[in-house]
Formats: structure tokens, sequence, C-alpha cells
């Protein structure tokens, strides 16, 4: 298998089928030309709209908390349940930081980072013998733990009433500034690291050992791969990007309590990116993000903001989209062009 190049790889559990016809080289180059230039123009022409712009910050923060879980799931094939942990700890650590120490959140991200990878390191030795569903449930229950004992040490924390960070306008330093048109660049260019770690990652042996361990434990152990270690690599990665995006999360509303923080929603949150845009695919996070993002935003509309109906909606929404495209967007646009493939290769 050659590590020269990324391909799409179908996750844990998926049937082998042919694989789809790739775009030419050239059109895939161009088409990412585009988005990188859409990307970059975007935050400017809707910076005169705080709504639109506050949508869009929440597009790049989920968007990375996807890129964050997938890494973990889509290509490594341990499924994390509570992904809100490393989440939690990162949003904590630079809130915690700036409130209490004042200490800047440029450092606050990076020490969320490490906290973050920490926790999955912690987690990795003991989940070492387990996988699948009881690896999920180990971090489902390390969320549902934080979020208690953040609850209850309000002296540090600020308990269940939660922390408001100190507003300090246009002090770049403490990552404030007079419009969210920053830190939605900030956002956007978390997204891009965290794709070219994947990317990078995919390219290197480490990236044919986690879909190795992903797609068949056993044999991977049979043919020398250390799976513990492999697994404990793709759980600390994953955690620290997770804990950078709380950190970013934290900064951006500038409050943070246990349930935005530890919350089962946080977790889903983490998941729904994924599932939406497609497993195993490099883009497949990127658009479930938006679509979740703009979902979430479309039922917040329909119900007039009553957040119980809002994600009843968008909730069902992905389910039925699921019930008809269950490998995702990535998967209905890979079927649409090996159709229009073959259609052209019969004519």
């Amino acid at each position: 298998m050659s590590t020269s190049s990324t391909r799409e790889i179908p996750a844990s559990g998926a049937t082998t089928t042919p694989a789809a016809p790739r775009m030419p080289g050239g059109v895939r180059r161009a088409s990412w030309a585009v988005v990188v230039v859409v990307a970059a123009l975007l935050p400017v022409a809707i910076a005169s709209n705080p709504y639109q712009s506050g949508v869009l910050l929440q597009m790049t923060i989920y968007v990375a908390l996807g890129l964050s879980w997938h890494l973990l799931a889509g290509y490594s094939g341990q499924y994390s349940f509570g992904h809100a942990c490393f989440f939690g700890v990162g949003a904590y650590a630079t809130a915690i930081l700036s409130y209490t120490f004042e200490i800047s959140p440029w450092i606050g991200l990076a020490v969320s980072a490490v906290g973050a990878g920490l926790l999955g390191l912690v987690i990795g030795a003991i989940t070492a013998r387990l996988s699948g569903l009881f690896f999920g449930l180990v971090t489902f229950g390390t969320a549902l733990i934080l979020g208690t004992l953040a609850s209850h040490y309000a002296s540090v924390t600020g308990g269940a009433a939660g922390m408001s960070l100190p507003l300090r306008p246009s002090q770049p330093e403490m990552m404030q500034f007079d419009t969210t048109t920053p830190l939605v660049y900030i956002g956007l260019i978390l997204d891009a690291a965290f794709l070219l770690i994947t990317v990078l990652i995919l390219r290197r042996r480490v990236g044919l050992n986690f879909m190795a361990v992903r797609d068949d434990p056993v044999a991977a152990e049979a043919a020398g791969v250390a799976t513990l270690a492999v697994r404990m690599k793709a759980l600390v990665i994953s955690a620290a990007m997770a804990g950078v995006v709380g950190g970013l999360y934290a900064q951006s509303i500038l409050f943070i309590d246990p349930g935005s923080a530890f919350g089962i929603d946080q977790s889903v949150n983490a998941i729904f990116p994924a599932i939406i845009g497609g497993m195993g695919t490099l883009v497949g996070p990127i658009i479930g993000g938006i679509l979740f993002i703009v979902l979430r935003e479309a039922g917040s509309i329909l119900s007039n903001g009553n957040g119980t109906y809002s994600v009843l909606f968008y909730s069902t929404v992905v389910f039925l989209l699921l019930m008809v495209a269950p490998k995702g967007i990535a998967g209905i646009a890979r079927a649409i062009r090996s159709r229009l493939r073959d259609r052209g290769g019969h004519q």
C-alpha cells in the first residue's frame, strides 16, 4: 500500500465495494483553491452582520471538533461517546487561566491541548484492553464525572452558575477584538491545521497503522503493528485537538459552565459532523459541520428560539438523512460521481 497519497477509506465495519472513480488531480486542486478563496473572503464579506459572523464562527468551531472526533473514530475505529470530556477540559483550562491568572488565551489554547492530551493518555491507559462500546462508555462516563466535579468545585470553576470571562475590548493579546471576524479567521486556521494534521498522518505509516487497527486489530497485531500504542496515539492526538477547540469555544462566548463544557450535547456535536458528512473521508466532517450548524440555526428560527424544538428538528432531519444516505453527504457525492462516470463510459 502506497503512502504517497491520501485516500478516502471506508469507516470500520463498512462493506468492501469497488472504489468510485476519483476526480482528476487538477480538478481536485482547483476545487480546494476555490474553497480556500471563499473561506478567506467570506468573513470580510459578512463582517457587518454580527449574526452571520457568529454563525460562521460556530461552523468553524464544530468543523474542528468534528475533525478531532473523526480522526479517532473514522480512522482508528475508536468511537468516543463522551468527546466532551476533552472539549470541556480545554474550555476550562483556557477560561481559568484567563479569568483567575490573567494569562493570555493564546497560551491557554496550548495548555488546553496539553491538558486534554494528558486526559486522553489516562483514558487510553485505563481502556488499554477495551474497545468498541466499552471504550465509548468510558469516555461518556468521564465527561459526566468531570461535569459533576466542575459543578462541585465552584471556587475554581464557578460551579453550576458558570464562569463569565472578563470583557477586554480591543485586546488582541487576550484574544478579544472589536468584531467577530478575527475569531472567525482563527477558527478557519484551526480547521486548516486539523485538516493538515489528518492528511500528514494518513500519508505516513502511522496513518496506515491507524486504519489497519481499525479494520482488523487481530490481523494488525499479527502483522507486527503495536495496536495499543497506535490506539493511544490516535486518542491523545484527537483529545489534544478537541481541547484546543474547547478553549476557542470558551473564548468565543466568554462564558463556560459544566453543561456547555461537558454536557451530552457537546459530545453529540462532536459526532454529528462526521456522521452527516461521511465517515472515512477528509471532507466529511467539513461538510457535516457546516450542515449541522445550518440545521441547528434553521431549527432555532422555525421554533422561535425554543431549544427543545430546535434540537428535535435538526435531530430528526439528521436521522432521516442517515436513513436515506447512511454514508453521509460524501457518500451521496461519490455515488452520483460514479453514476455519471458510468453513463459517460457507456456513451
